[in-house]
C-alpha cells in the first residue's frame, strides 16, 4: 500500500517492504540478503536499504536460505536457482517444496538434496506437512504423495497425479483431510484417498481446519463447507458464492 495506491497480492504471497512500498515475495524466493544481523533485542530492521531483500521488478530468483541467531543469511547448497514455496520441519528432517522441481530434504537446513523418487522431481508442490507419523505433500496437478522419511515418496491412491491439485492437508479426529481442485478427500492412513460426498466434488477447496468435532473448509467461489465426520460435506448457508482462501481456529 502507498499514498493513493494499492497493490494486489495472491493468497500464498509473502510481502517485503523495500523502504518505500510493499512488494510481493513468494516464500523462499530471495535473490540475495545483505548483512541481516539482529540488534541487541534480536530484531531485524527491514527499513534499512542496506539490510533488505533486493527486489528486481517485483520478481525474485528463488534460492533457499537459513537463519542462525547472530549470523548472516547464507545460501544453502542445492537448488540454488530454483523457486521454493516453503519448507517444513518434522521428525528430525527438513522438507522443502518447490515450483516445478519437486521435493527436497535436508538434515541440517543448510545442505539440500532433491528427492530421487521417480515422477517427483518435475512436479510443482504447494505444501509438505508431517502429520501423525508420515509426511504428506501435494501441489498443482501433482496429486498427493506420502513418505515415512521425507526422502522417498509414494503417490497416494485414489487421487490422480497430473490431474488433481492438492492444496492443503490436516490430520484430525483420526482422519487425514485433503483440500483439492476437485473437492474434499479423506484417508485413514494418508496413503489411500476417498473423495468426500456433497456438492463440492468439482469445486476448488482451499484450506481446512478442525475444532470440537467439526471440520470447516473454504473454497474458491463456493463459500464455506462443514462436516462432522470429514467425509460428508455440507455448504454453509449464506455467502455461498464467496471466495475464502484461509481458515483457522
Amino acid at each position: 500500500f502507498g499514498t493513493g495506491n494499492t497493490v494486489s497480492f495472491l493468497p500464498d504471497d509473502r510481502v517485503v517492504y523495500d523502504g518505500a512500498k510493499w512488494c510481493r515475495w513468494s516464500a523462499g524466493n530471495v535473490r540475495r540478503v545483505c548483512e541481516l544481523l539482529p540488534d541487541g533485542n534480536g530484531n531485524i530492521d527491514l527499513t534499512q536499504q542496506s539490510n533488505i531483500y533486493k527486489v528486481l521488478n517485483k520478481k525474485i530468483i528463488g534460492e533457499l536460505f537459513y537463519w542462525g541467531i547472530g549470523r548472516k543469511w547464507v545460501q544453502c547448497s542445492g537448488g540454488e536457482t530454483y523457486i521454493f514455496r516453503g519448507a517444513t520441519y518434522g521428525n528430525n528432517i527438513w522438507v522443502a517444496f518447490s515450483t516445478s522441481h519437486g521435493l527436497w530434504w535436508s538434515d541440517d537446513g543448510k545442505n539440500w538434496t532433491q528427492s530421487s523418487t521417480s515422477g517427483v522431481s518435475s512436479l510443482s508442490f504447494r505444501f509438505a506437512y508431517y502429520l501423525n507419523g508420515i509426511w504428506i505433500a501435494g501441489g498443482d496437478s501433482a496429486g498427493c504423495w506420502w513418505s515415512t522419511d521425507g526422502k522417498v515418496w509414494t503417490s497416494g491412491t485414489g487421487i490422480s497425479v497430473n490431474t488433481d491439485s492438492a492444496r492443503h492437508s490436516i490430520y484430525a479426529n483420526g482422519l487425514y483431510i485433503l483440500t483439492t481442485s476437485r473437492g474434499m478427500w479423506w484417508s485413514t492412513d494418508g496413503k489411500a484417498w476417498t473423495q468426500g460426498t456433497g456438492n463440492n466434488t468439482s469445486y476448488v477447496m482451499n484450506t481446512v481446519s478442525y475444532n470440537n468435532g467439526l471440520f470447516v473448509a473454504c473454497s474458491t467461489g463456493h463459500g464455506m463447507w462443514w462436516s462432522t465426520d470429514g467425509k460428508a460435506w455440507t455448504q454453509r448457508a449464506g455467502a455461498t458464492t464467496n471466495t475464502f482462501y484461509k481458515i483457522a481456529y
